[in-house]
């Protein structure tokens, strides 16, 4: 059951997540996000049944391409960043350690990505170059 005063808090958490999956660096921020939108979003459709909203954006967001272009965008943001804070490092062993350490933290997550997102990362990880 779900309290009518809960819906607010719902949108608001919806918003604020759908932010952090569109601009996070971090893959278990990701991740555990997106869970949590489709948990909310789910509240949301059970909470306030004369809004088809949430059904919609509920729908968009399990959709394979839209999670397929989340995902991609957030290898590109965390790799640009990796490549930007790895550049900062003096000595090739600390550089190469930052690299490898980033291509181990997103195969953590490897099972909840799509195979050309697989293929992104295998990609930047062949031809990573500061």
């Amino acid at each position: 059951m779900h309290i009518p005063q809960m819906i607010p808090v719902y949108y608001k958490q919806v918003e604020e997540t759908i932010y952090l999956l569109e601009n996070t660096v971090k893959p278990d921020v990701f991740f555990s996000r997106y869970d949590f939108l489709i948990l909310t979003l789910t509240r949301l459709i059970e909470a306030d049944k004369n809004d088809n909203k949430p059904a919609q954006i509920l729908i968009e967001y399990k959709n394979d391409k839209t999670i397929e272009g989340l995902i991609n965008k957030l290898i590109e943001r965390s790799h640009e960043r990796l490549l930007k804070e790895a550049s900062d490092i003096k000595t090739e062993k600390g550089r190469n350690s930052k690299i490898n350490k980033y291509f181990d933290e997103m195969a953590k997550f490897s099972e909840k990505m799509h195979p050309s997102n697989i293929a992104l990362l295998e990609d930047m990880k062949k031809h990573n170059s500061l």
